[in-house]
């Protein structure tokens, strides 16, 4: 039952990241930084998109970021939904929270469910949840107070705080000593359930009043999928990030990406795969001659950016169409339309058996795509 409700609440999870940021997040949008002042209130939901967002002030609504660190030092009267590097929750959160990123930290009351996503999370001394917490990460701190249940699955778990209810950790298939420790300030008032080859080092254990279980993994392991799942939500977050970038400083080359589209397809083909095939014949050609070593390095090092961009510069252009058939109205509002079409073609990307071809045709076609955008400079 644990294992079919972890599968879900990871899948649950990224899609409840993606929606709402893919459809709303560009209503206040700043390449750099975002700041709501202390003596501000935000009436209704607020979506931000930036590079750094610090929230002092107060959000009545949802709050839903997309960023490269977020901080919240006011009150938010609804949801916090958000996709950052780092992020820091330290005010107090009427509803749900459901983050994802690489640094998590935590240290405010929330009253509702708290889901995560990150490398490292720290559910401080000073944080509570009233409900259920889940997460999913490398390393989890629990310190604060849960009322409800806590489902995990990690490399270590960390726990001194007090669960109210049961407590189900999951740990990869491995025989690392002390990935779970439960310290003697830890209080579990419910039956700890846990998964790994190596026993829970537990201090305390009359501070348990339900069961405890340990379940010895099963060979094929879903470590596995989570890997697969960091991989795609790494990948997607630094496209979106790159993304942002191009809209901000090559505004109007992008708007006409998708102008006489089955024309440009033609056109790009050929120096497309000219330049995925051809390049790296060149660069090992420069390099077998000790003189044209440095000469192929910048050759490669420039190969692979394009190699990068050139499928984030086909994602906005299937963006800039799909948002002309959909969301006419948004066609102008290239935040949204660059996030609508990275998250589309990403998930594209992701599909078996056809995902790595999707993939190569959009590189093909980004780097015909570039060939043709420089060429119209000259």
């Amino acid at each position: 039952m644990y294992k079919k409700s972890g599968k879900f609440f990871l899948i649950a999870l990224v899609f409840s990241l993606i929606t709402p940021l893919a459809v709303k997040a560009a209503d206040n949008y700043s390449p750099q930084n975002i700041y709501i002042p202390k003596e501000e209130t935000r009436a209704g939901n607020v979506y931000l998109v930036g590079q750094n967002i610090v929230v002092d002030g107060n959000v009545n609504g949802d709050l839903i970021t997309i960023s490269q660190s977020l901080t919240v030092n006011g009150e938010v009267g609804g949801d916090i939904i958000a996709l950052a590097q780092t992020i820091n929750i330290n005010g107090g959160v009427a509803g749900n929270i459901r983050l994802a990123g690489n640094d998590i930290n935590l240290n405010g009351p929330v009253q509702k469910n708290i889901n995560l996503l990150a490398a490292k999370i720290n559910f401080s001394e000073r944080a509570t949840a009233n409900e259920d917490l889940l997460l999913a990460g490398t390393t989890a701190d629990i310190n604060g107070s849960i009322l409800g249940n806590l489902y995990g699955f990690a490399n270590i778990f960390n726990i001194s705080g007090k669960v109210g209810k049961n407590v189900n950790l999951k740990t990869p298939n491995n025989s690392q000593p002390s990935a779970i420790n439960i310290s003697s300030e830890a209080i579990i008032n419910g039956d700890f359930n846990y998964t790994s080859r190596t026993t829970a080092n537990i201090i305390n254990k009359a501070a348990i009043t339900g069961k405890i279980t340990q379940i010895q993994p099963e060979l094929k392991q879903t470590s596995e999928i989570m890997a697969w799942l960091w991989r795609r939500l790494y990948s997607l977050f630094a496209a979106l990030i790159i993304g942002l970038v191009l809209v901000s400083l090559f505004k109007k080359k992008i708007v006409g990406l998708d102008k006489d589209l089955e024309d440009k397809v033609k056109k790009i083909i050929w120096p497309g795969l000219i330049a995925l095939i051809i390049a790296p014949i060149v660069v090992i050609i420069l390099a077998i001659t000790f003189i044209g070593l440095p000469l192929a390095l910048i050759l490669l090092a420039l190969w692979l950016i394009a190699m990068y961009l050139a499928k984030i510069l086909v994602a906005i252009t299937f963006g800039l169409w799909l948002s002309g058939k959909l969301l006419a109205k948004q066609k102008n509002n290239l935040i949204l339309v660059m996030i609508i079409g990275v998250v589309a073609t990403w998930i594209l990307f992701s599909l078996p058996y056809l995902g790595w071809l999707i993939s190569l045709l959009a590189t093909i076609g980004g780097l015909g795509l570039i060939y043709l955008l420089k060429k119209e400079n000259y």
